[in-house]
């Protein structure tokens, strides 16, 4: 039988790292993790070789869309964080990859995972909040990672 289990994330995708506070429905305190800021468009071709990789190198596949996250994007892909980019722009790959890494710290075998996010956005984003919503929504229903 397959378990369910709660994921409790907030995410904040500052220009200088991806942190992130989670719990599970079991655990009295969050945890935290941080990813690299670097998000790029890539291939899916090109992310295969890093599917066994480890909880260090991030991607998310998205659709026919794939991007290398955080360590993975910088090291391999030669990402640069652009600091002057909206957040919004690649913050469902970030949210995604934010998600899976924080799973991925548990051994959660074939659980099914119900997620509830908190994003933190700069106050000029907020307007994007519908659109994120939207789009991580329909994203996290079906997307590709390691």
């Amino acid at each position: 039988m397959i378990k369910t289990m709660d994921l409790f994330i907030t995410i904040d995708l500052g220009s200088s790292a991806i942190k992130v506070l989670y719990a599970t429905e079991k655990e009295q305190l969050p945890k935290y993790l941080s990813l690299e800021p670097e998000v790029i468009a890539v291939p899916k071709q090109s992310l295969e070789r890093y599917r066994d990789a480890g909880a260090d190198y991030s991607f998310v596949g998205i659709g026919d869309k794939y991007y290398a996250v955080g360590k993975l994007a910088r090291e391999c892909f030669s990402a640069s964080n652009n600091l002057s980019m909206v957040k919004s722009e690649y913050a469902v790959p970030r949210i995604l990859a934010a998600i899976w890494s924080a799973i991925g710290r548990h051994d959660l075998g074939r659980s099914k995972i119900k997620v509830f996010v908190n994003c933190l956005l700069p106050f000029g984003e907020l307007r994007d909040r519908e659109q994120i919503e939207s789009k991580l929504a329909s994203a996290i229903a079906d997307f590709d990672t390691p």
